[in-house]
């Protein structure tokens, strides 16, 4: 079975060790949007996507289910944001 949006965002909050309350501080957004984004009852909205990913710092690939690659990159070795700019 192929994770969904809603696997990935649950999975990923809970390796953070991160409530959904705590989550949706974070993304600017009610408790009960984040449960609704996690039981596939509400989609993120595009505006958004890029923030969540920042925030469980993993790939938009990632989240929405185009790679199994968390991570910017090959391999799943983690390049941030910074790495980035710096080049």
């Amino acid at each position: 079975m192929n994770a969904t949006i809603g696997d990935r965002i649950k999975l990923l909050r809970k390796e953070m060790e991160l409530t959904q309350t705590q989550l949706a501080q974070r993304l600017g957004v009610d408790r009960s949007t984040i449960s609704k984004y996690e039981c596939g009852e509400r989609q993120i909205p595009i505006g958004s996507l890029v923030p969540l990913a920042k925030i469980l710092r993993v790939s938009t690939d990632y989240l929405l289910g185009n790679s199994d690659q968390r991570y910017i990159g090959t391999g799943n070795v983690r390049i941030t944001y910074d790495d980035i700019k710096k080049t």
